[in-house]
């Protein structure tokens, strides 16, 4: 029986016949019937026929460029010889196939990649997918991570976030960025004085984060002057408060509407963070509000980028 009539007559029972001409073509390197064949194929035969050549064969199948594999073939096969395919795929091939099926499935498929290709898919893919990803496969993107630290003495608390580039060196862009809300907590940090309620305090400091936003070209300064005041347009990259109340709990409880005296504590906690890149940042420090000056508890922690990548380079 010819491919041709294995395929007219939808002969899908997997025969020797099958398995011998798909080795005839695998040997010939017909890439067209080939596929015409697997995608004739209801996905669990495929995955069966595959499953059926020797091993010689199926070695030399998975390495011919453009023989498409249907996702859900994949998914029917073991995780072996799934590891097999992929392992031959590109990065997009990947993607598409994560693409196509549901989180429980593609999670199979991501899990059965290598570590690199793992990372490389994961930045590739909708942000969406990115959480329960991280969740269940514990993998992160490659070049940053923010670290939150937290420690107390004498039953006080405290509150750090540092972001390092997990790579050694930032890149040009997570630079931008991270020198972007370094800028927004030194300012911030100079404006929480006494005098100032937290929530008037949160509002000076959105002006501060916007005018940032717009320097590394994420907002459009047209755009900030027609924006409506009750949701201003900063939140889509920074959505949650800069300050916090510091004290017996790691958000202790404090009233937003009066004025901040000498003595209090807070954190200032600015953060970019861009979905559609994949990347955010945050920095985070403690601030011992005083009479003539602000105290940052954590001066002596390095923050500035150069002092994170030397410490991540020795």
């Amino acid at each position: 029986m010819s491919n041709k009539q294995i395929i007219e007559n939808k002969t899908f029972v997997v025969t020797k016949a099958l398995i011998d001409n798909l080795i005839s073509l695998i040997s010939e390197k017909q890439i067209g019937e080939i596929n015409n064949i697997l995608h004739s194929l209801h996905p669990s035969d495929a995955a069966e026929v595959l499953s059926n050549l020797p091993e010689k064969f199926r070695f030399d199948l998975f390495l011919l460029e453009k023989i498409k594999f249907k996702p859900d073939t994949i998914i029917e096969l073991n995780n072996t010889l799934q590891k097999d395919i992929l392992k031959n795929l590109s990065t997009d091939e990947v993607v598409n196939i994560v693409n196509e099926l549901e989180s429980d499935n593609a999670l199979q498929i991501i899990s059965n990649l290598n570590e690199e290709k793992k990372i490389e898919v994961y930045e590739k893919i909708p942000f969406k997918d990115k959480q329960l990803i991280e969740k269940v496969l514990n993998i992160y993107p490659k070049d940053s991570a923010a670290r939150l630290m937290q420690a107390e003495y004498s039953n006080y608390k405290s509150d750090m976030t540092r972001t390092i580039p997990v790579d050694g060196k930032f890149t040009k862009r997570q630079l931008e960025i991270y020198n972007a809300v370094l800028n927004v907590k030194n300012k911030a940090t100079n404006i929480l004085r006494p005098g100032i309620t937290i929530n008037e305090y949160h509002k000076e400091v959105g002006k501060i984060m916007e005018s940032e936003l717009i320097e590394i070209k994420l907002l459009d300064k047209h755009d900030v002057k027609k924006q409506n005041p009750k949701n201003p347009l900063f939140k889509k990259y920074f959505m949650h408060g800069t300050s916090h109340h510091l004290g017996l709990d790691v958000h202790d409880v404090g009233n937003f509407y009066v004025d901040l005296c000498p003595g209090n504590v807070f954190t200032v906690e600015p953060g970019i963070y861009i979905r559609e890149e994949n990347l955010g940042v945050r920095l985070e420090d403690n601030i011992l509000v005083g009479e003539e000056e602000n105290y940052n508890l954590m001066k002596n922690i390095p923050i500035l980028p150069d002092e994170i990548e030397n410490i991540m380079n020795n």
